[in-house]
């Protein structure tokens, strides 16, 4: 197992959860691939989607010198060290641009919020423009157990070989979007 797997299971964390063993992968090794290139340089990312903070927690833990933005509807933790947590509707463009402008921009954004088209694409859509250069939007639990399975459709409609600015990585239950 990896530090990251490690550090989510002690801040018990969905993403390594029995009963979503479909998500191991992420932080196992998907996620690690992307992170540890910029482990000691990275300074913002945010997660989009914080229910009790076990994800952004461990995301802190493992970046040593990053702020953590954490953005929900409805969060249910507070502030802490290395840890901002800001209101936001994810299928509101308003807010999310204000998100942008207040925090970005990120190395990496992890969206990880409603499930659904309505709050996907706005996220994508607006967020995307938030990443540095060679940061990474990750667009979590894509599987057909959620209603909107259609966000790989319109990845690919929008992005993939669409726009050179970015560049679309496919893997198991997870989209990543990576500005280049």
């Amino acid at each position: 197992m990896s530090d990251l797997f490690d550090l989510h299971k002690k801040y018990v964390s969905l993403k390594v959860d029995e009963r979503y063993k479909y998500a191991w992968p992420y932080t196992e090794t998907i996620y690690p691939s992307y992170f540890d290139k910029v482990r000691a340089t990275a300074d913002k990312i945010l997660e989009i989607g914080v229910y009790m903070g076990g994800s952004v927690r461990a995301v802190r833990d493992y970046f040593p010198n990053a702020t953590v933005i954490g953005a929900d509807l409805d969060p249910q933790i507070k502030d802490e060290e290395r840890l901002k947590i800001v209101k936001c509707d994810q299928r509101s463009t308003v807010e999310l641009e204000a998100l942008g402008e207040a925090y970005g921009p990120f190395d990496f954004i992890i969206e990880d919020g409603c499930h659904k088209m309505s709050g996907q694409v706005p996220s994508l859509n607006v967020m995307v423009r938030y990443l540095k250069p060679g940061g990474v939007y990750f667009i979590e639990d894509v599987i057909p157990k959620f209603e909107d399975y259609k966000i790989i459709e319109y990845v690919t409609r929008k992005y993939v070989n669409r726009n050179p600015e970015y560049r679309v990585e496919f893997h198991p239950a997870l989209i990543a979007v990576v500005r280049v």
